[in-house]
């Protein structure tokens, strides 16, 4: 283990400490100040339907209305694909009469890591299309932008939502046929026709031998309506931007959405809700800074999971249910939900119990880690008793002056707080780990080994005395498995990615050829 986690040089390594009132207060240092880079980074990709497929394709190909328009790549070589595909989308909504709006196509957002603007903007933006089709078999049409502050590196990806038939179904008409305004087919002439025997305005006729109804491609790709269709094209834009990424700890994973942990959400361009979204995300963090806290502190993981299932997933879902969405209301369901959880972490900071015995390096490492998280929540603990009190300072005082004064001392203890359950995140990641909570199931497992290995080295030792023959490996093979979940902790997205750029880099082949 590193100097930074020795007894005598903890305090020196993360935080600094100011003397106040209440006792020693860890400070901390500038590297804990960054709080977007010490959360896990996560892929962003976003599905939408597309109402207007042309208006559309024109916005993310045209420099005139892009900040930074870097390149376009489509797969279709028919110049009239996407005509065809809109007016094959529209005839079908019609001859079905379907509500709302006629879905012309779908578009995917992906968000890139900054550091593929290094590479060339062709062979970033083909080897995400060529992946997509290659899994999905439809045609695409994307584009490349960075947005006006140079700070938001993306594709526009469009794809239809129909494949190609092999062969095209082409219907002659065998007699004049006519259809009415809306597209359907009338039996007689009459049935669109005025007063005065005139086609009304509208209505077509298409003549005997004319080509009434052609269709080209095969019915909607139902897979692109489901939810299990956006997690697997997640998980496939990621591949294909760590493919990318040279520097192994800035490479990106799809959020675990039944990890304890909230997701925040991406504010777009010109977004009217920019500043609710804003405020979401940052309650949202709170959350995830809390669900730290008490991981560390021993708050089980299943019983994390029941408070934001009861507390926050239930309660938005019949929020809305009964009211519609008021945005208004998700922060103090969230809120509601941090209080139930500090609650939970404050009854887990029960007495420590007692060391192990065991002296072995390879759980003494993850002790030592340890120890440090409940050193860093025992300082938040103590926060939180200060925040109480100054509270309910806050509620007697009269004068207005001293009111603004206390507030502002209240603000910064909260702060301080956060910038503490911060560092909780950035301390494991220091040592390898993804997030907290993967770092206290690798300990919890090692913590388990240990006591059963304790169990089983008192026999060992009981037949040593009464000199017994016993198996001498009893202490290489904890070792051995200690050393296995330590590893599989901190590398097991590592051993995931290897294994998808394999997957990659074969559905990559295609692009690479070209270049």
């Amino acid at each position: 283990m590193r100097a930074k986690y020795s007894i005598c040089t903890k305090a020196d390594a993360f935080m600094q400490t100011a003397i106040s009132p209440c006792g020693a207060v860890p400070v901390l240092t500038h590297r804990f100040i960054g709080r977007g880079n010490i959360i896990t980074r996560h892929s962003f990709n976003r599905q939408s339907k597309l109402y207007d497929l042309a208006g559309r394709i024109d916005y993310i190909r045209n420099p005139d209305r892009q900040e930074h328009l870097y390149t376009t790549y489509c797969t279709a070589n028919d110049r009239d694909f996407w005509t065809e595909l809109i007016e094959e989308n529209q005839r079908e909504f019609h001859k079905y009469n379907c509500g709302g709006k006629c879905v012309e196509a779908r578009e995917w957002i992906i968000a890139l890591e900054e550091s593929l603007a290094q590479e060339d903007p062709d062979k970033i933006i083909r080897a995400f299309v060529d992946a997509f089709k290659e899994k999905y078999g439809v045609e695409c049409v994307a584009a490349l932008h960075h947005d006006k502050s140079k700070t938001n590196y993306h594709i526009h990806l469009i794809f239809a939502d129909r494949k190609l038939l092999a062969e095209p179904v082409i219907k002659v008409a065998e007699r004049r046929m006519y259809y009415d305004e809306q597209g359907r087919h009338s039996r007689t002439k009459k049935a669109v026709c005025d007063s005065d025997g005139r086609l009304r305005e509208g209505c077509t006729v298409i003549e005997k031998g004319e080509v009434y109804e052609k269709t080209i491609f095969a019915g909607k790709v139902e897979h692109f309506k489901e939810k299990a269709f956006q997690e697997e094209v997640k998980q496939l834009f990621t591949e294909v931007n760590n493919r990318f990424i040279k520097d192994k700890s800035r490479r990106l994973q799809v959020f675990d959405r039944d990890s304890v942990y909230l997701p925040t959400k991406k504010i777009g361009k010109n977004n009217p809700r920019e500043e609710q979204i804003k405020a979401d995300n940052a309650v949202r963090q709170e959350w995830n800074r809390a669900a730290d806290g008490a991981l560390v502190s021993g708050v089980p993981e299943k019983d994390i999971m029941v408070v934001k299932h009861k507390q926050i997933s239930r309660e938005i879902r019949d929020s809305i249910h009964k009211a519609g969405n008021q945005p208004g209301l998700f922060a103090n369901v969230i809120k509601r939900a941090i209080e139930t959880l500090r609650g939970l972490t404050r009854a887990a900071q029960v007495p420590k119990k007692p060391k192990l015995t065991v002296d072995l390096k390879e759980f003494r490492e993850m002790g030592t880690l340890k120890e440090l998280l409940d050193l860093i929540q025992g300082q938040i603990a103590k926060l939180d008793k200060r925040i109480t009190a100054k509270q309910a300072y806050i509620d007697k005082l009269t004068y207005p002056w001293k009111k603004v004064k206390a507030l502002k001392e209240l603000s910064e203890l909260v702060n301080r707080r956060a910038a503490l359950e911060d560092s909780l995140a950035e301390t494991v990641k220091q040592e390898g780990y993804s997030n907290v909570q993967r770092f206290m199931k690798t300990y919890q497992r090692s913590l388990a080994a240990i006591r059963q290995y304790e169990k089983e080295y008192a026999v060992y030792k009981e037949a040593v005395e009464k000199g017994l023959v016993v198996d001498p490996e009893v202490k290489v093979s904890i070792r051995r498995q200690l050393r296995e979940f330590r590893e599989e902790g901190k590398r097991l997205e590592q051993h995931k990615e290897k294994e998808k750029e394999k997957i990659v880099n074969s559905k990559c082949k295609l692009f690479e050829s070209r270049d």
